[in-house]
């Protein structure tokens, strides 16, 4: 059971009914995002992110290591699925 605790008591009884009700919160909880975040004199709170892709060739033995982290993270995610998490 997947519960929210509010000064009520349970919110929500579980996952679906969280995600069906979740207008509810609005009531509640001011959602801003860091692009929306600033000082009390107006100026950003967070530096603006610059995104860039970099170029790079793995050697062989990156190559190994990445494909059995990637196999090994998979596995755990699916594991986690069935397990419902």
């Amino acid at each position: 059971m997947v519960a929210t605790i509010a000064p009520k008591g349970i919110m929500f009884k579980n996952p679906e009914e969280m995600v069906e009700e979740r207008h509810r919160l609005n009531q509640v909880v001011y959602r801003r995002t860091k692009a929306d975040a600033c000082t009390p004199d107006g100026s950003q709170l967070f530096t603006r992110r610059l995104v860039r892709t970099e170029s790079f060739t793995m050697e062989q033995a990156e190559k190994a290591f990445y494909a059995k982290l990637r196999e090994y993270l998979l596995d755990g995610f699916e594991l986690a699925k069935r397990q419902g998490n």
